[in-house]
C-alpha cells in the first residue's frame, strides 16, 4: 500500500508540472515515469544517501515495465532511446548518488535523458 501511495504523491507532483514539451513519439506515460526516476535521483543525491525501499521499486518497476514494452517492440525508436538510458543510470545507481566525483556524469545523463524527452534526439 505504501509503495501506491508514494508512486500516486509522485505522479500527482509530477502532473502538476506539466507543461513541459514532450516529443511526439514519446508518451506521456514513459516520459512521466523518467521524470519521476529524475526526481527519485535528485532527492539521493541531494540527501547524500541511498535509495529508500519505496524508491528502489519504483526504479525496479520502470525497468520491467519498459522492458517488457521494448522486448515486445511495443516502443517508438526515441521511447527505446529514452528507456535505455534511464536503464543505464539505474544500472549505475549506487555510484552515481554516493560519490561525489560521479555526480558530474549523473548530470550529464540528466541533460541526456531531458533532451531525449523533449526532442526525442540524444543531442539536438
Amino acid at each position: 500500500m505504501k509503495h501506491f501511495l508514494l508512486i500516486g504523491t509522485l505522479l500527482i507532483i509530477l502532473t502538476g508540472c506539466g507543461g513541459e514539451k514532450v516529443h511526439e513519439n514519446i508518451s506521456e506515460g514513459i516520459a512521466t515515469d523518467a521524470k519521476q526516476i529524475l526526481e527519485i535521483y535528485d532527492i539521493a543525491v541531494k540527501e547524500k544517501r541511498s535509495f529508500t525501499d519505496d524508491e528502489q521499486y519504483i526504479l525496479d518497476d520502470f525497468q520491467l515495465l519498459y522492458g517488457a514494452k521494448e522486448k515486445n517492440g511495443d516502443l517508438s525508436e526515441e521511447e527505446s532511446r529514452l528507456f535505455i538510458l534511464v536503464r543505464n543510470m539505474i544500472d549505475l545507481d549506487e555510484a552515481l548518488v554516493l560519490k561525489e566525483s560521479e555526480h558530474e556524469d549523473y548530470e550529464a545523463q540528466k541533460k541526456l535523458i531531458n533532451s531525449v524527452i523533449k526532442t526525442g534526439e540524444i543531442y539536438n
